[in-house]
């Protein structure tokens, strides 16, 4: 395997995927933001021609204030990561989309569903997606991986999971909008389908990276209580449901087919291992059936 170019590699998906890569014994070189900015079409050609990786994964997350509103930059990023991989001579170029590309949607939605993104980040991780698959064949292979809700250690502490672990330890109530499901992959699997992609099985295809199954958030929050111990209260209702908060899960057929991949952690094991790594108090967690 040659080197292979993490870009997002300090971000919530990206520190998994090096460290499974080192485990791995490949190559990787990890780039965050700090080593250049991926929206400079020149500064990303200098890097890459630097480095000349022979993959490139674009899990790179836009942290700029101007960023916020339109998320216009995940678009940016893409078709200056995609030029600079084809100038560099990089075979392959895996870009991270997101379930969001698809918007509102009959589940289990397929991998080739029409994209109807219904928010600015959708829009946007659907144009990079689009502007990456076109590209492929033309001196460089491309994939589009669609992981749907991404949890575990290092998720951002107002997503469901860690902010029901902050209520259910501080005693504060949550509020839940109600009659929402997700279909939750844990951040390792997701980052395991990364690397099963640099094979090149799945080469000019966009793949979802789902389980199938769309999970109620209240059987999440009552879950999390369980393997805690404690009563968590809840205000349903009292959030209204966003645009992207549908009870809509992936289909797994290509996943399986292709990757050879299908999500290897229960949500039960993957909120243990979030639970572990949040630190509650030792004799808090339940953690029978932990892998």
């Amino acid at each position: 395997m040659g080197p292979v170019l993490v870009a997002g590699a300090g971000g919530f998906i990206g520190r998994r995927l090096v460290a499974l890569l080192r485990r791995l014994e490949a190559p990787v070189q990890p780039v965050g933001g700090e080593e250049c900015d991926l929206r400079r079409p020149d500064e990303t050609r200098a890097l890459l021609e630097r480095l000349r990786p022979q993959t490139v994964v674009n899990l790179a997350r836009p942290t700029h204030a101007a960023d916020r509103s339109g998320h216009e930059d995940h678009s940016v990023i893409a078709h200056s990561l995609l030029a600079a991989a084809q100038a560099a001579g990089a075979s392959r170029l895996i870009q991270l989309g997101s379930s969001t590309e698809f918007g509102p949607a009959e589940s289990p939605v397929g991998d080739d569903a029409p994209l109807r993104p219904a928010t600015p980040f959708g829009r946007a991780k659907a144009r990079a997606s689009s502007l990456v698959l076109s590209a492929d064949g033309e001196g460089i292979r491309t994939v589009v991986l669609r992981p749907f809700c991404v949890y575990g250690p290092g998720d951002r502490p107002r997503h469901l999971i860690p902010a029901t672990i902050d209520a259910a330890l501080s005693g504060r109530r949550l509020p839940l909008a109600a009659g929402v499901g997700r279909d939750w992959v844990f951040v390792d699997d997701v980052a395991l389908g990364c690397a099963l992609a640099l094979a090149g099985r799945a080469d000019g295809l966009s793949v979802n990276l789902a389980t199938g199954v769309a999970v109620p958030n209240e059987q999440v929050v009552e879950l999390v209580g369980e393997l805690l111990g404690r009563r968590i209260v809840v205000d349903r209702g009292v959030l209204a449901p966003r645009p992207w908060d549908a009870n809509l899960a992936g289909s797994t057929e290509r996943a399986r087919r292709v990757l050879r991949w299908a999500a290897p952690t229960p949500l039960a094991d993957g909120i243990r291992l979030t639970l572990a790594a949040h630190g509650p108090a030792p004799d808090a967690l339940n953690v029978a059936g932990a892998r």
